[in-house]
């Protein structure tokens, strides 16, 4: 049996996100932040996406080279000026294979001033 690791749940969060927060980033659940395509999301995954904090833990060894459910849950959302720019933050949970896999995270995707509703108002 090959177990499902921690490397293997970092790299299928990771995809998790960039394509929920690209989804929500087209359909406009942004506040204050244009719609933006799949096609620019896809370009900021690897400029502009930062996750900030990630846990996760295992409850229960699971294969993960056989079909498994994974779910993505995004709790929160907000803009946030910093002093390197503007950031939409999605608190994130997440868990494969029931929850014998699961965690929480920080992610930060940054967000030029063209993409902004109302530049001024963040």
């Amino acid at each position: 049996m090959n177990h499902f690791t921690a490397v293997e749940a970092q790299i299928g969060y990771n995809q998790l996100a960039y394509v929920t927060l690209a989804c929500m980033a087209q359909d406009g659940h942004f506040d204050g932040v244009t719609p933006l395509s799949l096609e620019t999301m896809n370009k900021k995954k690897f400029n502009d996406m930062v996750i900030r904090t990630i846990t996760h833990d295992f409850k229960a060894p699971f294969d993960g080279t056989k079909p498994f459910d994974a779910v993505f849950e995004v709790s929160s959302l907000k803009l946030k000026r910093t002093p390197s720019g503007v950031y939409m933050i999605a608190r994130t949970k997440f868990s494969f294979d029931g929850d014998k896999a699961y965690g929480e995270s920080v992610a930060a995707v940054r967000v030029h001033a063209y993409e902004l509703k109302n530049p001024g108002s963040v």
